[in-house]
């Protein structure tokens, strides 16, 4: 009796051990990962090459649960092969509720701008049905003219540009249509600001001042004016208004005598030039970017 008892002890506990054990690897096992913070100086949502397959188009139409909401938005009620349904969005829309655009990924979206904070080289304005993807829309009439750098789309309001620069800032969330599109590799100037970069760019350079991936390998800075800035980098490109001379050193710049030293032009301990053609790597600690007005 005495055994059976003690049997009957030993298979609890053990049995109380073997729970504990399970549940404690069932707990540790149930994680929910953070998400991941979304890279807006890169990210492409909206973009397509056809109207159909659109980057961030993923649960688009998904808000709308029946045929009469769905046929009511911009959206089609769709008999899915395993017999159930689903709202589709029409041609070249995206979104839950279907009211995003997407555009030619021939372009970039720079976010948005009130038009007034611009200043544009104006080929052409017009009203148009689209963004892209039919005929004459809006990305389609750049297309069309060479000079044509990019568009500022609104309220189906196109206008076409040859030259842009820009006072002020762009906004930018992967949530909301831009109003600002840009063609190919065609950079914005901000006229308040100087970038700099090592290795590669990002899109949307001008949504922070200081940019930099985790291996270092990609370096960009905004560099205002007379303003004297230590790099520990290499630049290698740079965006520039036209009136903006940079001064480089391997010492500290005296600010008070900044525009006899751009007078006197590149010398033993300075370099001094618009662009970064030439650029002592020696003469890179130090640098103090001037505005000179024509």
């Amino acid at each position: 009796m005495k055994l059976i008892l003690l049997l009957c002890i030993v298979f609890i506990i053990s049995t109380s051990v073997l729970f504990l054990t399970f549940r404690g690897k069932g707990e540790e096992e149930i994680t929910t990962p953070k998400n991941k913070p979304l890279d807006e100086l890169n990210i492409l949502t909206g973009s397509s090459k056809s109207g159909i397959e659109i980057v961030g188009g993923e649960n688009s139409g998904s808000y709308y649960v029946d045929s009469l909401s769905c046929n009511k938005s911009d959206g089609i009620w769709l008999h899915t092969h395993l017999g159930k349904h689903k709202c589709k969005c029409d041609f070249s829309l995206f979104g839950k509720k279907c009211n995003r655009v997407a555009y030619d990924d021939t372009y970039k979206c720079l976010g948005n701008i009130d038009k007034t904070k611009i200043n544009l080289d104006i080929i052409s304005e017009q009203n148009v049905s689209n963004l892209s993807f039919v005929h004459n829309s809006c990305t389609s009439l750049c297309n069309d003219e060479d000079n044509c750098v990019g568009v500022h789309y609104e309220d189906k309001v196109c206008t076409l540009f040859s030259k842009i620069s820009i006072e002020g800032t762009i906004t930018y969330s992967h949530s909301v249509d831009g109003n600002l599109y840009m063609k190919g590799n065609n950079k914005v100037i901000i006229i308040d600001r100087v970038f700099i970069t090592k290795g590669k760019l990002p899109l949307r350079y001008y949504l922070k001042d200081r940019y930099s991936t985790k291996d270092g390998l990609d370096i960009t800075w905004a560099i205002y004016q007379m303003t004297q800035y230590k790099i520990h980098f290499t630049p290698t490109f740079i965006i520039n208004d036209p009136n903006w001379i940079g001064v480089y050193s391997n010492n500290p710049i005296n600010l008070d005598n900044i525009l006899q030293i751009i007078s006197n032009g590149t010398t033993a301990d300075y370099f001094v030039s618009y662009t970064l053609d030439g650029l002592p790597i020696w003469k890179i600690t130090y640098l103090v970017y001037v505005e000179i007005t024509p």
